[in-house]
């Protein structure tokens, strides 16, 4: 069982994975669940608020930042953000609710009402909650909801459908991870001594030029940018095991490559950095593998 999921059956809210929601002295919350049990996201329905009075309430809550163990927070439209961020501590379900009671007389004590408007016609007495890819955004009349969800599933009906550039993503993935072994290879030549740890440069690097050639923002785009970068770190070994063939004045043959790595005096340092270099992916890859999900591009639901 999620983290979050317990969290919510401990405390009574709602649990719809990875969304737990709860309705706090009127204000309607969601909170979303990540891929560490130490961070939370937290959206709070708000009334529509002045800008001044906004900013008032961003700035409470930076002076409480260290306090409240916010790691950021925004207001987008009626909605406020909080990233909770416990670093090497997490929230159980008595913390998650005193946080939540926290940031809710915050808001009280600045005069800020639960949102009670519908988003769609701006009239009062709004009955229904709108969601947004899971996230309680929006309040609206039953009657207006239905109306917006059937106009945008009209919309998608006409929406043209685009093919995934991956031929394009493929190339860029492994362009970024030859230029993200350069700086790899240079310390390493001109330096002489082990630059493996540099190894963390071609995942990036990798997905920055994957994402420059127009690959797909989608589920296979970790997959390719993963395979890219430990195909950069097999293929810097292969380089440093040519360089030393080519130093010895030895011919690029398979030959020689075997005896490369079958003499000790050559083939351990040649391991050490190839290991040193997959366990810098294995660093790498996780949280490159979070951003890509981050920046995914989701289906827009709207229920």
């Amino acid at each position: 069982m999620a983290k979050l999921e317990k969290i919510a059956l401990m405390n009574n809210y709602d649990y719809v994975k990875p969304h737990a929601y709860l309705n706090k002295d009127g204000f309607d919350v969601t909170i979303e669940e990540t891929y560490s049990n130490n961070v939370f996201i937290f959206y709070i329905l708000l009334s529509n608020i002045s800008t001044q009075k906004a900013q008032e309430l961003l700035q409470h809550l930076k002076l409480q930042k260290k306090a409240f163990k916010v790691f950021s927070y925004q207001i987008s439209g009626l909605v406020l953000k909080v990233v909770w961020n416990g670093y090497f501590t997490s929230l159980n379900a008595p913390k998650m609710e005193e946080f939540i009671s926290s940031i809710i007389q915050l808001i009280k004590s600045l005069s800020i009402e639960p949102n009670n408007v519908c988003s769609f016609c701006g009239e009062e007495g709004a009955d229904e909650l709108v969601y947004v890819n899971g996230i309680r955004l929006l309040k609206a009349h039953s009657e207006c909801k239905k109306a917006k969800i059937e106009e945008y599933r009209e919309s998608q009906k006409n929406k043209p459908i685009e093919k995934p550039n991956y031929v394009g993503g493929v190339i860029g993935a492994l362009f970024g991870a030859v230029i993200g072994i350069i700086p790899w290879i240079i310390v390493e030549l001109s330096l002489g001594f082990l630059a493996a740890v540099l190894a963390l440069l071609v995942g990036y690097s990798s997905f920055f030029m994957y994402k420059k050639f127009g690959g797909p923002l989608n589920k296979n785009a970790k997959i390719i940018v993963s395979a890219a970068t430990v195909l950069g770190v097999i293929l810097t070994n292969l380089f440093f095991a040519s360089y030393i063939i080519y130093i010895a004045d030895g011919a690029l043959v398979f030959e020689n490559y075997i005896i490369v790595y079958t003499t000790p005096e050559t083939n351990l340092p040649l391991f050490q950095s190839l290991f040193i270099g997959l366990v810098m992916c294995g660093f790498a890859l996780p949280t490159l593998i979070v951003k890509i999900k981050n920046e995914e591009n989701k289906e827009y639901q709207l229920q």
